[in-house]
């Protein structure tokens, strides 16, 4: 069901609200409190759940048996690691905030793209000329480089993408992409 979906990405507390439930029970409001907190995953969501229907729940606190009505427990939500989340009018809207790899190396590989470009112009090569790029990258650039090599060769026309020192010949630079380093070599073939 929807709610133990729900659990994959959120936390839910309970808070029992002490303005409403410290006047009616005194002294056994923190007792109160503690029984709430110390429920187990499970019990929490059967609570919420009978909650967010509008249905009171019943809880054992110093051996008695409390009752307690929907507007007297307060459900919060706090997403778990790794997720924003927000709730709307009873919907649960869950996004991760990670990007996933994919889409990191996918932009570095753009990134990448965009410098040989400025370099191409830079070397005063011509637009139709075929090239050959030599680099030297920290480990995860070189992935992207491997990765995306058809990519890179074909948006830059290079004829190959070499893992080497830069010849004398070549026009070379040593740039920071994304903090990390990357010595990039261009030559007309």
């Amino acid at each position: 069901g929807f709610l133990e979906e729900a659990s994959q990405v959120v936390d839910y507390q309970l808070s029992p609200v002490p303005s409403l439930l410290g006047k009616k029970h005194g002294a056994l409001f923190p007792k109160i409190r503690a029984a709430v907190a110390g429920m187990g995953a499970t019990a929490t969501m059967d609570m919420v759940q009978r909650l967010q229907a509008g249905q009171s729940v019943e809880v054992v606190a110093d051996g008695q048996t409390v009752t307690l009505l929907p507007e007297e427990v307060e459900v919060r939500l706090s997403a778990k690691e790794g997720y924003a989340v927000a709730e709307e009018a009873g919907y649960l809207v869950a996004v991760t905030t990670e990007l996933s790899g994919e889409l990191v190396r996918e932009g570095l590989a753009r990134e990448v793209v965009r410098r040989i470009q400025i370099m191409r112009k830079e070397a005063d090569f011509r637009i139709e000329d075929y090239i050959t790029t030599y680099y030297r990258a920290d480990p995860t650039l070189r992935e992207v480089l491997e990765g995306y090599s058809d990519y890179i060769k074909q948006e830059t026309l290079s004829t190959a993408l070499i893992e080497a020192e830069a010849p004398t010949e070549a026009y070379a630079q040593t740039l920071e992409v994304d903090g990390q380093s990357i010595t990039l070599a261009v030559r007309r073939n």
